[in-house]
């Protein structure tokens, strides 16, 4: 926490060392976050920043005026609140140049004309630092007792406005992420407070920015609390018996600018409540991301409107580096929205939610492209129910006009999945990949005929040698081909001896015309393979 610098020149124990300020442009509302002492001159590297420096200037004895020139330069690059210089040891004045580079730079000087010890200042200072930063806590937590009070009563937005505006005697402004305003309270000109607000803070719905709560520049300050008829007190949770927390609350507004931030961060967290009873009475949040979402799974949205919708569903585009989509089924669908919210915060990311056909889905805004196994392993989805996977991931697109493909993509992989998990030779994950579904996808969009079509083209001399003699060619290329073409491998999938794998390899290969091992032969039977499996859970097919 922090005191601004002209409450600390006004401290009784500063007033003592006579401070005056020559520069009358200096900005005496920095904050200052602590008084430290040093007459090193090489000091500017071990501050942190928002400090108040007291010095006699002895680290500047005999430096000449480009060393003295650095020193303040050094000062105000490091970020302190100011330089309090003591005179009548080190120097009888302060040197001109030193005044006229602190002027320069914007850097705050300070002259003590009187004798204060540094370490007293330092301590009764850091004191009253130290005692606002519990001063400023309990003010806030006091606002934002009673906006909760007023919460519990079954308030409304604005409900909560009013009894903020109030509470502060500031105005207050409640706007959607797309600059709607929802509620206001304590001016006639709401657009004017959104367009320069003294403080602001975010409004999150379900893991996403829905809006920012707005804080005006405060008002006479005498209307906070005292200004509150005795049914709004009541409202608000204010009785006779209360006069310490009406005092408490009531000051807030002299005390130093960051505590408007602070009442805007936490008072924002009781105003998502109240729109979540909004958004659940009129459906408005939950239909406008339904709606997106059908829209995308649909392919019926122009891309140049995605982002438009993105943006009023509180997903803003900007600063996204990669976007990625979940599609997920459980027995529940509440549970199914739940565990994505869950997933959200869990990754840490951006996103929104909602449920859909056949499932929840979200979208989800990455700040940094994130390879997507990765990235199911953040979300921590459940496991599978029964036998079947629950989830499927998109794959990762960075055009905001893609979140679509990407999320049809996560929901028909989810489905082939699904669906083709009993045919497959190898278990099916839990959690599925759209990238290590393309292949699969692409096919199952042919007709059936066209997928038999291709069967019999590459695989045909081997279906019909497994039909008649029951060889088990078809498995055991699939099989080869799946172990990256490695013998032994095969072999050991299959239950084999090597040497059987061989011979079959070498019927596969007579019967073929061609070695499975030609590379431009391994993409068409790996797509015949599939097409396959596909066609066998389509219906009853002779493959």
């Amino acid at each position: 926490m922090t005191l601004g610098l002209r409450e600390v020149l006004d401290h009784p124990v500063m007033r003592r060392a006579d401070p005056v300020v020559p520069d009358p442009g200096a900005d005496l509302e920095r904050p200052v976050r602590w008084v430290h002492s040093s007459e090193i001159y090489e000091i500017a590297p071990l501050l942190r920043g928002d400090e108040l420096l007291l010095t006699t200037g002895l680290g500047l004895a005999g430096r000449d005026a480009g060393e003295r020139r650095r020193y303040v330069v050094d000062l105000a690059q490091a970020g302190v609140a100011g330089v309090a210089l003591e005179v009548g040891r080190t120097f009888g004045e302060v040197p001109a140049d030193v005044l006229r580079v602190a002027a320069e730079v914007g850097l705050p000087l300070v002259v003590l004309r009187g004798i204060v010890p540094f370490v007293e200042i330092a301590e009764a200072v850091n004191a009253a630092i130290l005692d606002s930063a519990v001063t400023r806590l309990r003010h806030v937590n006091e606002i934002v007792r009673v906006l909760s009070g007023v919460l519990a009563r079954g308030a409304g937005v604005d409900e909560l406005t009013r009894t903020l505006a109030r509470l502060t005697d500031r105005p207050v402004v409640l706007a959607g992420i797309d600059g709607t305003i929802t509620a206001w309270a304590g001016t006639d000109t709401p657009s004017h407070v959104a367009a320069r607000p003294a403080a602001s803070a975010g409004v999150e719905l379900r893991g996403s920015l829905w809006g920012r709560l707005l804080l005006g520049p405060t008002g006479s300050g005498a209307a906070a609390w005292t200004g509150l008829a005795p049914e709004a007190g009541a409202a608000a949770g204010v009785t006779g018996d209360d006069a310490e927390d009406r005092a408490s609350v009531r000051s807030w507004s002299g005390a130093a600018g960051g505590l408007a931030d602070e009442v805007a961060e936490h008072a924002a967290r009781v105003f998502a409540p109240a729109l979540l009873r909004l958004a659940d009475r009129d459906g408005w949040v939950g239909r406008e991301r339904r709606e997106l979402v059908e829209g995308l799974l649909r392919d019926a949205l122009p891309p140049r409107e995605v982002a438009a919708r993105l943006t009023v569903c509180g997903l803003v585009p900007a600063g996204t580096a990669a976007w990625a989509s979940v599609a997920l089924r459980l027995p529940d669908p509440v549970r199914a929205v739940t565990v994505l919210y869950e997933g959200l915060r869990a990754c840490g990311g951006r996103g929104l939610v909602s449920d859909g056909p056949d499932g929840a889905y979200a979208l989800i805004a990455l700040d940094r492209d994130t390879h997507v196994a990765e990235l199911a392993g953040r979300l921590g989805l459940p496991a599978a129910t029964g036998d079947e996977p629950t989830a499927a991931l998109g794959p990762l697109v960075r055009d905001v006009a893609r979140v679509g493909h990407s999320l049809r993509a996560a929901r028909d992989t989810l489905r082939l999945a699904r669906r083709v998990r009993s045919v497959r030779p190898e278990p099916v994950a839990d959690t599925v990949l759209a990238d290590a579904w393309a292949l699969e996808r692409v096919l199952d969009r042919l007709t059936p005929e066209d997928l038999a079509d291709l069967v019999e083209d590459q695989l045909g001399p081997l279906l019909a040698s497994d039909a008649a003699r029951g060889t088990g060619l078809v498995d055991t290329l699939e099989a080869y081909l799946r172990c990256g073409c490695s013998k032994t491998e095969t072999a050991g999938v299959l239950f084999l001896r090597r040497q059987s794998v061989h011979q079959r390899l070498a019927l596969i290969e007579s019967l073929l015309r061609v070695s499975p091992d030609a590379p431009d032969r391994q993409g068409p039977l790996r797509a015949a393979l599939t097409a396959r499996a596909l066609l066998t859970t389509r219906g009853p097919h002779p493959m």
